[in-house]
């Protein structure tokens, strides 16, 4: 099972990282938050967490960075082994299908996120993507439940161990 989970941001305009990172700032009581600018920083901060206990639970990623593809590093976060299981958001200003194509069937991507977008609408679709995640990877995610989707996380602790009273 999952522990020691990491959400990795890799946005290339500033002003879209930080009110990335200010908007899903509430879960760095339960994640590691990691924002970086390039490709590049991404692959290296993958480099060194793997080595440790992490788990990257999320990957937010820009379709486009200069001189780089931010979709070929979703492709190649699916192909490895430490980080296949990761959840992948897209992040588009505007719509390439054959880039989402791509991410979808290469890639493995959970959801394509068109910017800009009004404020707490990205957070409700981090939530739920990260609450099926922890419901899948981690091996207790009652705690999750105080910043996660509370319905998802119990459903499933319900349907993992059901109570059975028998009245007969």
């Amino acid at each position: 099972m999952k522990t020691n989970l990491h959400i990795l941001i890799c946005l290339e305009q500033m002003a879209l990282l930080d009110a990335v990172k200010q908007e899903l700032s509430f879960l760095e009581s339960h994640f590691h938050l990691k924002c970086v600018g390039t490709v590049k920083e991404a692959e290296e901060y993958l480099n060194s967490t793997l080595h440790e206990e992490a788990s990257l639970s999320l990957l937010i990623c820009s379709d486009a960075f200069s001189g780089a593809d931010g979709v070929d590093l979703i492709v190649r976060l699916h192909e490895n082994s430490h980080t296949s299981d990761a959840r992948k958001i897209l992040v588009c200003e505007t719509l390439d299908s054959k880039k989402i194509l791509r991410a979808l069937n290469h890639g493995g991507l959970d959801y394509c996120q068109l910017a800009p977008w009004q404020p707490g609408d990205f957070a409700k679709t981090v939530i739920k993507i990260l609450s099926e995640y922890v419901v899948r990877f981690v091996e207790h995610p009652l705690p999750y439940a105080f910043v996660l989707d509370e319905g998802i996380i119990l459903h499933h602790l319900r349907n993992q161990n059901p109570t059975h009273l028998d009245f007969r």
